[in-house]
């Protein structure tokens, strides 16, 4: 396998031939950035390669974290094999079906992974994820995100092959060959805040009532000493749920706040009746888990070469790491490697299975590390 990246900043004109033909190309792309002009000469020049991508809340390319950019990370396999389908999602209402959909048109013969790139904003995340995992039997694992539009969390869009830039789609790269080796890992790092509290009212990803009380006023109150900018409330302060006391808990991101019903419009799903615990970000923390992600990442890799390596993590990380989101890039960088390309975007929610499990999840405030090889250098 060999990559070669480029960043494109406001202002540029033209663009760079790479030293290859590549099989793939991935753009991640700033929301402030959408020139498609610019990427039409890739085509141009690589009528037959994959193409796809989409906006991002942050473009990472090596240790860097760029905005008003776009990232483009070209991608040539020595044995392996890349495939292209997307799937078009009418209404939040058919994320599930949408998922199998997706799933469907691979050909499960030889596939190893499948990386999805979804739009971010009108879905359901875990019914799509459950869409997913519908054939979760199969050995082949999924990672993923969902698009984002920086901080403003209102339209957010998909790079197609045919290069357009469509909200309402969810694309996925398959990746095949005997030779490839692919490994992932995902952790958090956020700490748990007070005690669990039970969702006494919900349907889907809106949760009406914690506790017997509106949730809204609820979580008011919980963090109203933390802080008064309800932006703060959505990216900062997220909620542990187990759907039983002994199950290991996700993280779920508030999307959105209903001043006039009393609800939470959740990232995911959350079932009446699970617990729940208000979350609390720590630096250093989350740090730690990039570094624990990176970790568990190139397990199944072993001692050969890690040549790429693909980020994604959560924009309310970004927003809590402020000028300090490089350093857990640079935590990877640490783990897997001087020589692997790391490329990534920072999403509104991102797809992945949990540490103890093979079993794709939705997650959030989280950071998924997917990396991989074809090398048999030790």
């Amino acid at each position: 396998m060999v990559t070669e990246q480029f960043v494109l900043m406001q202002g540029d004109t033209g663009v760079e031939e790479f030293y290859f033909i590549p099989d793939l190309i991935l753009f991640f792309i700033s929301p402030s950035f959408p020139d498609i002009e610019i990427l039409k000469d890739y085509r141009k020049m690589y009528p037959n390669c994959i193409i796809t991508g989409c906006s991002t809340a942050g473009e990472v390319e090596d240790i860097s974290v760029h905005q008003s950019s776009i990232v483009v990370t070209a991608v040539k396999f020595e044995d392996s094999k890349v495939v292209y389908n997307e799937v078009y999602l009418p209404s939040p209402d058919e994320s599930t079906s949408a998922g199998i959909e997706l799933i469907d048109k691979f050909d499960r013969d030889g596939l190893k992974h499948v990386y999805v790139i979804s739009e971010g904003i009108n879905l359901n995340g875990s019914n799509l994820v459950e869409g997913l995992r519908h054939h979760s039997s199969n050995n082949f694992s999924i990672t993923g995100g969902l698009a984002a539009d920086g901080f403003t969390f209102k339209n957010t869009f998909v790079l197609t092959n045919n290069l357009t830039y469509i909200s309402n789609v969810i694309v996925g790269i398959g990746f095949y060959g005997e030779k490839l080796k692919v490994g992932y890992g995902t952790l958090d790092g956020f700490n748990s805040l007070g005690v669990d509290r039970i969702i006494t009212k919900s349907k889907g990803n809106i949760v009406y009532e914690i506790d017997g009380e509106a949730a809204s006023d609820l979580i008011q109150r919980l963090v109203g000493a933390l802080t008064t900018r309800e932006s703060d409330i959505l990216t900062l302060l997220p909620l542990s749920v187990r759907e039983k006391v002994t199950d290991s808990p996700v993280i779920r991101s508030i999307t959105s706040v209903n001043k006039d019903d009393g609800s939470i419009t959740f990232s995911g799903n959350i079932k009446e009746g699970s617990y729940v615990r208000l979350m609390k970000s720590n630096i250093d923390r989350l740090i730690n888990a990039a570094e624990g992600a990176a970790e568990v990442s190139i397990e199944p890799i072993g001692n050969t070469h890690t040549d790429l390596a693909i980020i994604t993590s959560c924009v309310g990380r970004r927003k809590v790491l402020k000028e300090l989101v490089e350093e857990e890039i640079e935590a990877v960088r640490d783990v897997i490697g001087e020589d692997a390309t790391i490329a990534g975007f920072y999403s509104y929610g991102e797809i992945s299975p949990q540490i103890s499990s093979d079993i794709c999840e939705l997650q959030n405030q989280s950071i998924v590390v997917t990396t991989f090889s074809e090398s048999d250098i030790e």
